[in-house]
């Protein structure tokens, strides 16, 4: 019972036992009867009287308008109740005194009476209905008026009441008197009234979460957490049907110590960490709350401790992601890629682990999918990087291959000579470039492998495009320091020499004579080619198998159909695959890949070709780095280019000045008379020629012992077309067809061919021998094809020429050479016999079979020994370049 000390509430007066008079005589009696002491009293009970007499205006209008129902449906009853109490008097005077022989009449009352009872049982239902409503409306009355009274009161007072509550001694709590209210609401449902009732609940429902949002707020922020406190407003929001407010405000405020944590790290302090290995420390702080705030949510949220602890995760880690992305890409590497990713894989694994002994409790509700917002929160930052890998992993390889592209200090031969230097600047940028080829497969195999541990080879086909990317720039970047080299070596560019057409005037002197030094770091450069190229292969091999092997492991037996038959896609299990760090890489990967269509179909389709010869067809094979094969190789070419300049350029020089030599033009000396003439000797430019072709094969077979020829000969493949520049030259004089060219050339294929040693030494020293006579032979025929007119004198000399370059050829294994032969034998004839012998070569070729395997050789021959035999039957006039190319039937 309220006493005067009793602090003044609405609840008091609202109180059955309180009797005012009896309040204010005790109030008096405390106060010794002095009235005017009571009057501090008076604003309190004056504001208290004006609520009360508020809330019973408001329950008697509900009244006023529930009552005149309710008469009308007493009235009701009342006539329905008079007729059944003669009937019903009339049941019993049958039972008591019933009538024989009257059984028709009997089953007639029978069945009336079964109705009468059926009206009875009605009213009486709708009897209850009415006490109940009435009962129910003096309820909601009185829960409204105490619900909108302690909505403001403090947090700890309604605890207190609550707390008596559970020992009997307090009324109901808020959360009580809301439940009574919607139980209320729903009872008086088809009452009048009813959509203000429903539109009080809503205004009730919205002041009471505006007011307790802030209560629970501060609950929620202090440290150590007060879970009684959160359980009361968890239970006050339950009863308004906002468990999810809770929720969400737990899931939002509980985290907020790991965000300042996170927001504390400054990656640009002297003493800081880098942000890859200071995720360690971030994540450990974030696991450490985890299963803190588990036994806190446990005691909160009791089954729905798995929701609200992956909302927390979430709410922790979803609002980080762009700064987590920021970070990652200020100080970017793919190693630090890889370290921070490896550090979230492994908290990703204690993550799952704790949701997965959560979901193993009895009666407690999983997440919708744990393990699918672990994957996004986590590894959401990196799928960025995922998606953008090619061109990342090409710039990060780039980086590295760009250091390893020695810097070629360009210096003159005058000044290596000054310098006394045992090595010249070729040879010196060969060896820099042959011990950086190691470290060049080396970063490939490192970038490889960065791409295993960041997608578990996911994104493979990515790398080997950007593999295959950076290598073609860094051969491009290499081949940019040849011109400096060529230049070094006194040489034209490459576009350049395609194009000369022998215009460098020279004289005959040792300038002509090739610098063998240079052309001994040509070969070296050579050499790192083919290390370059012999490193090339096996380390695709290498990488092919083991990139087998993985992708087998990534998708399995999904590879034994072709993409197009494969309908089934991977089922994942993220929350399974995420209990071991091994398999986390793989799952997220699979997941990324999954979110992009076209990427999985373009994944499945790599994998497939990449395994096809090991499933499906063994004779086929797979390369991974065709374009970058194909610049090395080009590199390769340009490398060759060089090393043939060295020796055909000073070649080339020397025979354009002897085309304009007045030997050949030169008439019989008349003081002679009939004086017998002897037999004409080799000029000194052919003399010049064949001693440089002779000094090549000890310079060669200097270089072949050396221990590394292996590797030259590896990049001296398909070196014979070389010499095809010469040839094409030639053949724009004389209109060659390619296959005529090919004829030429295969003169010294096939005695490279025949050589009787096979070993590697020789085959070396063949190829190049081979390789620069025919190109020297070409230079020389291109030579002879510019002479303006010969005398019989020059043709003699020509043919003296000749026959000695026969002899060379055949010292260097090229016995039969029929181009020489025939134009020494023409030139040896008197002109008419010369033009009589191409008409006859001219008419037997018209008849010979177009599939003979020698019609390309003699069709080559005619034109030649027609432009020579236009040379020497018009002298002093332009020669005749008519095409000679014959008609077969």
């Amino acid at each position: 019972m309220a006493t005067p000390t009793t602090p003044l509430s609405e609840q008091v007066f609202a109180d059955e036992a309180f009797d005012p008079y009896s309040f204010v005589e005790e109030a008096l009696s405390e106060r010794n009867g002095n009235v005017a002491e009571l009057s501090v009293l008076v604003p309190q009970l004056t504001l208290l009287s004006q609520s009360l007499t508020k809330s019973i205006h408001t329950s008697l209008h509900q009244l006023t308008v529930l009552l005149p129902q309710v008469q009308s449906q007493v009235d009701v009853m009342h006539k329905a109740v008079q007729p059944l109490a003669q009937q019903l008097d009339d049941v019993v005077a049958q039972v008591e005194h019933p009538a024989p022989g009257k059984s028709a009449h009997r089953k007639k009352v029978e069945e009336r009476d079964l109705q009468h009872l059926t009206i009875l049982h009605e009213t009486k239902q709708r009897v209850t209905a009415c006490s109940q409503s009435l009962v129910e409306a003096a309820k909601w009355g009185r829960n409204v008026r105490t619900c909108f009274a302690a909505i403001d009161e403090p947090v700890e007072d309604q605890m207190v009441m609550m707390n008596a509550k559970t020992s009997g001694r307090a009324p109901a709590t808020l959360a009580d008197r809301v439940r009574e209210m919607r139980q209320s609401l729903e009872i008086l449902q088809d009452m009048p009234g009813a959509d203000d009732r429903r539109r009080t609940m809503d205004s009730l429902c919205r002041q009471i979460e505006t007011s307790m949002k802030p209560k629970l707020v501060e609950a929620l922020r202090e440290d150590p957490l007060s879970t009684a406190k959160v359980r009361f407003c968890l239970q006050i929001f339950d009863s308004i049907q906002s468990r999810d407010v809770v929720q969400a405000e737990y899931s939002t405020h509980r985290q907020a110590h790991v965000h300042r944590f996170w927001f504390a790290y400054n990656e640009d302090e002297e003493d800081s960490v880098p942000f890859c290995r200071w995720l360690q420390s971030f994540y450990a702080e974030v696991l450490k709350m985890l299963h803190k705030e588990v036994v806190h949510a446990t005691e909160i949220f009791g089954a729905d401790v798995a929701l609200v602890m992956e909302s927390l995760l979430q709410h922790t880690l979803a609002t980080l992601k762009e700064a987590f992305r920021d970070r990652l890409k200020k100080c970017f590497s793919m190693a630090a890629l890889v370290e921070a990713f490896q550090n979230s894989a492994v908290f990703a694994e204690e993550v799952a682990k704790l949701f997965r002994s959560l979901e193993s409790k009895k009666n407690v509700r999983g997440g919708s999918d744990a393990g699918h917002t672990i994957v996004d929160v986590v590894f959401g930052p990196y799928q960025a990087f995922f998606n953008d890998y090619a061109q990342l992993a090409e710039d990060a390889l780039m980086t590295d291959l760009r250091s390893f592209i020695p810097a070629f200090k360009s210096k003159s031969a005058t000044d290596d000579e000054d310098m006394g230097s045992s090595q010249c600047a070729l040879e010196e940028f060969s060896q820099q470039l042959e011990e950086v080829a190691e470290k060049v497969w080396s970063a490939v195999d490192d970038s490889i492998r960065v791409c295993y541990d960041f997608s578990a080879g996911g994104a493979y086909p990515d790398v080997a495009k950007a593999i295959t990317s950076a290598l073609q720039r860094y051969f491009t970047e290499l081949t940019t320091c040849l011109p400096s080299v060529r230049n070094y070596c006194s040489l034209s560019s490459a576009a350049e020499a395609d194009n000369a057409a022998g215009s460098s005037l020279g004289t005959l002197h040792t300038a002509h004579l090739p610098d063998w030094t240079k052309f001994h770091g040509a070969l070296a450069l050579l050499r790192a080619c083919g290390t370059l190229e012999t490193q090339f292969e096996g380390t695709e091999s290498r990488v092919r198998a083991r990139m087998g092997e993985q992708l087998m492991g990534l998708i399995g037996s999904d590879l034994r159909a072709s993409p197009r038959s494969r309908k089934k896609q991977m089922t994942v299990a993220p929350l399974a695959d995420l209990l071991e760090t091994s398999a986390i890489v793989a799952a997220v990967s699979k997941i990324w890949l999954h979110e992009d269509p076209a990427r999985w179909n373009d994944f499945q389709a790599f994998a497939f070709e990449f395994m096809r010869p090991q499933l499906h067809d063994p004779s086929a094979q797979f390369m991974l780095f065709t374009g970058a094969q194909e610049s090395m190789v080009e590199w390769t070419r340009q490398v060759q280019y060089l090393t043939y300049d060295t020796i055909l350029a000073p070649v080339t020089n020397l025979l354009a000045a002897v085309a304009q030599n007045p030997v050949w033009a030169k008439k019989p000396d008349d003081a002679l008379g009939d004086l017998p003439t002897f037999s004409t000797l080799p000029q000194e430019y052919i003399t010049t020629v064949a001693d440089l072709l002779l000094s090549l094969l000890p310079q060669l077979e200097q270089f072949a012992e050396s221990s590394s020829l292996q590797q030259a000969l590896v990049a001296s493949h398909n070196v014979q077309q070389l010499a095809l520049r010469e040839w094409t030259r030639l053949g724009k004089v004389l209109r060659l067809s390619e296959d005529e060219i090919a004829a030429c050339q295969r003169i010294f294929v096939i005695a490279a061919e025949e050589s009787e040693e096979s070993n590697t030494a020789t085959e070396f020293v063949d190829l190049w021998t081979g390789t620069i006579a025919s190109g020297s032979l070409a230079s020389l025929l291109h030579m002879i094809c510019s002479i303006p007119r010969f005398s019989d004198v020059g043709s003699k000399q020509l043919s003296a020429d000749l026959g000695y370059f026969h002899n060379v050829l055949s010292a260097l294994g090229v016995t039969q050479n029929f181009v020489v032969d025939e134009l020494r034998q023409v030139l040896d004839l008197t002109v008419e016999a010369h033009s009589n012998l191409v008409e006859e070569k001219r008419a037997q070729l018209a008849t010979t079979d177009p599939t003979d395997a020698s019609v390309h050789q003699r069709s080559m021959v005619v034109k030649l020994i027609n432009c020579v035999q236009n040379q020497r039957s018009q002298p002093g006039a332009e020669l005749d370049r008519k095409d000679v190319t014959p008609q077969f039937h």
